[in-house]
């Protein structure tokens, strides 16, 4: 009769897959069920610890707050009310995921050193350093598995959400009576809910990883994350040595140069705009650069190397300007300009950690701030209808900036790299 049982859960269960349907192997989302399963589908040691209530990060966090432009350094954060409850477990055959979600009734998030980095317009970011901490109630976090039936938790999707609406949190006097950073403070704290959220999209998933450790299956991640970070405090010596140890590239020998000149003519395509701009040259200054994290990821066999420029202005001596119309030739001006960015972030992600190649990385930038000032030349129109379309280009020319920066922020970034850490001798190819 057992059997017959078991036979007859097994038809069910095969069923609901081939339709597509969402599967529960643990009805009740019972915890010795769901480390069956999961030692029973995944590379994980079954684990019937008691989770701990309290757990250490030690490694350090970047958290951006655009709409207040700041930018948070959280250093040596203490998790504690990491005694979590099962909200659900189910397979979806329709994405072949394993989804769990587990609720964090009462946390709290503390760090004995967060750095706020305000940003100013044409200078380096005003700093201040304290401990805070921040109290939420009620957060879900939701891991996204997929291949149900060979589980890996390094390859997890994990989200997080809370219905905290006013979740309490709490600064050092150094930041809170910091006469200078008050106004823009102020931005930040009146946004808290948001800004919350933002830090724990960015937080909680250590918080899953270390309850599924403890209370169902060990997949034997490190800390807070699969990664592994070999310059844990991000100096440029030791991510120096990283390169020249596991890279086809030697160590730079010549001072890196006050421009970075691009000497080719360079031209983008504004789809959505309509427009073709075909710069002659481009030179960059960057007034100061900083590592904000290095760190490598044995699931993808990838090194990361996320820089910071805290500002970057770009000279264009030339460049004309098309303008596309339909069934006629292209409305063209020409003129110069100057164009100041801050601060930049580009992350550079590497295949292949042991024999890096700067040529194979992808590049992603996020400009917090956007385009802030700029200012163009003479201009020289070509059509009797160029000025219409120009005040349409001036318009636009934020989302354009953004643009821009997706294409240059490679080559500025390699640049960096070959005068600062390793030159792969890229350099003079076109990118």
């Amino acid at each position: 009769m057992n059997s017959m049982c078991w036979l007859c859960l097994l038809f069910i269960c095969n069923t609901m897959a081939l339709s597509g349907e969402i599967w529960k192997p643990c009805p009740y989302n019972s915890l010795s069920c769901i480390r069956k399963y999961f030692s029973q589908h995944g590379v994980c040691k079954q684990r019937c610890d008691y989770n701990p209530d309290v757990l250490n990060l030690t490694s350090a966090v970047v958290v951006p707050y655009p709409t207040a432009e700041i930018t948070s350094l959280y250093q040596h954060i203490t998790y504690i009310g990491l005694r979590g409850n099962i909200n659900n477990f189910f397979i979806n055959p329709k994405t072949n995921n394993a989804v769990l979600t587990v609720e964090f009734p009462d946390i709290r998030l503390e760090t004995d050193q967060v750095t706020l980095f305000f940003h100013r317009l044409g200078c380096e970011p005003w700093t201040t350093t304290d401990c805070g901490t921040v109290k939420c109630k009620k957060i879900f976090v939701t891991a996204a598995i997929p291949n149900p039936y060979n589980l890996q938790m390094a390859n997890a999707f994990i989200t997080s959400f809370t219905y905290d609406a006013k979740p309490s949190y709490s600064f050092g006097p150094k930041i809170m009576n910091d006469s200078f950073s008050k106004k823009p403070l102020l931005a930040f704290l009146s946004n808290i809910p948001d800004d919350i959220q933002q830090l724990l999209s960015i937080l909680m998933p250590f918080a899953l990883q270390m309850f599924v450790k403890y209370n169902i299956c060990d997949f034997n991640l490190s800390p807070g994350s699969r990664i592994i970070r070999p310059c844990p405090d991000y100096s440029l010596s030791c991510v120096q040595k990283y390169f020249t140890d596991n890279a086809q590239c030697t160590v730079p020998i010549l001072d890196a140069p006050y421009t970075i000149t691009y000497p080719f003519p360079w031209k983008i395509v504004y789809g959505s705009s309509n427009t073709t701009i075909i710069y002659s040259r481009l030179d960059f200054i960057t007034s100061c650069i900083s590592i904000l994290d290095f760190f490598i990821n044995p699931a993808t066999d990838k090194a990361v190397l996320t820089v910071q420029f805290f500002d970057l202005t770009a000279f264009a001596n030339h460049f004309d300007i098309y303008f596309h119309r339909m069934g006629q030739e292209p409305a063209r001006m020409s003129t110069n300009g100057t164009f100041l960015f801050y601060p930049i972030i580009v992350t550079a992600t590497i295949p292949n950690v042991r024999n890096l190649q700067m040529r194979n990385a992808f590049f992603a930038t996020v400009c917090v701030n956007g385009l802030a000032s700029y200012t163009l030349g003479p201009k020289v129109m070509y059509d009797v209808n160029t000025q219409f379309y120009f005040d349409q280009y001036i318009a636009d020319l934020q989302n354009r900036s953004q643009h821009f920066l997706y294409y240059i922020m490679a080559f500025v970034f390699k640049a960096f790299v070959k005068y600062n850490i390793c030159d792969f001798d890229i350099y003079s190819i076109r990118v």
